[in-house]
């Protein structure tokens, strides 16, 4: 099981850590806890924290993919190996009951970052590096005397979150049968056009296929320059 999820999500997000450093993720309901909000969470419930691991949570390095909701932390032999580290997020989060995945990364690179050819200025495309493996700086140059915004692509999944400013310029309308339209898609579950995301899912799938790219905020998508229809299926505790 943990090597199984450190090798999808190294695989997704481009990001992957050396030999013996950890890939994690641990969250409450649908929200994510940061790592280094465990000791004192386990204090305020009563609990006495691992010095060793407390001082180097302290001043560890920790990478944070909100867009994966996982966290990548430098661990070595010399300081915090991977599996101490993971028993600590194992034993913590049973005792504050939260749900939690940790694994040494089971590709053993170095922490990269992706390099200048994708041209993009967005803060977090540094560690999609998936977009590099797909050649996407190529495909947006042949597709760019192409590119329409009259394209659609419906998510059907959790709301999204149309304040979130990689996705704002992307809002699309949905055509009523009685006549006229909705702008921003449709909710299911209530029958409205009013979408909840506190289910962050369909937020996040929706900035992995279109974000908008170049606008010096968060990632890019795949095709950033569609319009997207969210179609919501989920409830908001889904």
């Amino acid at each position: 099981m943990r090597t199984s999820f450190a090798l999808s999500v190294a695989s997704l997000c481009g990001a992957t850590v050396a030999q013996n450093n950890t890939i994690l993720s641990i969250k409450s309901g649908i929200s994510d806890v940061d790592i280094r909000r465990l000791p004192q969470m386990l204090r305020s419930a009563g609990e006495t924290p691992d010095q060793k691991i407390v001082s180097f949570l302290n001043t560890a390095e920790v990478t944070t993919l909100v867009y994966v909701h996982t966290q990548l932390v430098r661990t070595s032999a010399s300081s915090i190996d991977s599996d101490t580290l993971c028993s600590f997020v194992t034993e913590a989060s049973r005792k504050l009951s939260l749900q939690s995945r940790c694994a040494a990364d089971a590709l053993g690179e170095a922490f990269e970052e992706s390099g200048d050819d994708l041209h993009l200025n967005d803060p977090d495309a540094v560690y999609q590096k998936h977009l590099e493996w797909m050649k996407m700086d190529q495909v947006w140059q042949l597709a760019l005397p192409h590119v329409t915004r009259k394209i659609k692509v419906a998510v059907i999944d959790s709301g999204i979150d149309w304040t979130d400013p990689d996705l704002a310029p992307l809002k699309g309308t949905v055509t009523k049968k009685s006549g006229g339209y909705n702008e921003g898609g449709w909710n299911f579950k209530t029958n409205s056009s009013t979408l909840t995301f506190k289910n962050t899912h369909g937020t996040s799938v929706s900035k992995l296929l279109a974000a908008k790219s170049n606008n010096s905020i968060g990632v890019a998508g795949i095709a950033p320059n569609v319009t997207l229809v969210p179609l919501q299926i989920f409830a908001e505790d889904s």
